[in-house]
């Protein structure tokens, strides 16, 4: 199993991004539509991801897989989702830093979002480089045709919360158009 990445990232108002190379992304857009709130996968091509802490370092660990995995005990909250994407160069991105990561090929993924200490890390709120690890996250991914995201496990109010937001995205009437 090849790791991608396996270090701390900065995040700022606890999100960030695993994008292609000069792409953007938008946090609410990336979920629209879907049941899960830790990774929105909704825009394509890239991911939105949410994590506990506000602002601080993270640990992250991106391993890419020949097959989905086993579900990992000691994983508070785990959800999945699918990625498409014409590129294997990618970043993760919280603002002004970002963080190299080399998928195997372009194409479809499934992903799958492990956190643990969602809901510690917001209770702390931020965290200086070096200080104690609070919450802890890994990201799988292996080739698969697309499906709908899930939610395996939760745990915590934390990813309630963003579930929940989710599930409002969803509720959602699509605005009208007004024609004069």
């Amino acid at each position: 199993m090849p790791t991608l990445f396996d270090g701390e990232v900065f995040v700022m108002y606890g999100f960030l991004y695993l994008l292609p190379m000069d792409a953007e992304a938008e946090l609410e857009a990336g979920r629209v539509g879907q049941v899960n709130g830790l990774v929105g996968a909704a825009q394509p091509e890239r991911l939105s991801i949410v994590t506990g802490m506000h602002t601080g370092h993270v640990p992250l660990r991106v391993e890419a897989l020949q097959a989905a995995p086993e579900p990992e005990e000691g994983w508070e909250d785990v959800v999945e989702a699918s990625l498409t994407t014409g590129a294997a160069d990618m970043y993760l991105s919280a603002f002004q830093d970002s963080y190299p990561v080399t998928l195997p090929a372009a194409g479809t993924y499934r992903v799958r979002w492990s956190a643990r200490g969602m809901e510690e890390a917001r209770q702390a709120d931020a965290r200086d480089e070096g200080g104690p690890v609070v919450d802890r996250y890994l990201m799988q991914l292996w080739p698969a045709p697309l499906a709908p995201d899930a939610v395996l496990r939760q745990t915590g109010t934390a990813s309630a919360y963003w579930h929940e937001l989710a599930a409002q995205a969803r509720a959602r009437p699509a605005a009208a158009v007004v024609l004069d």
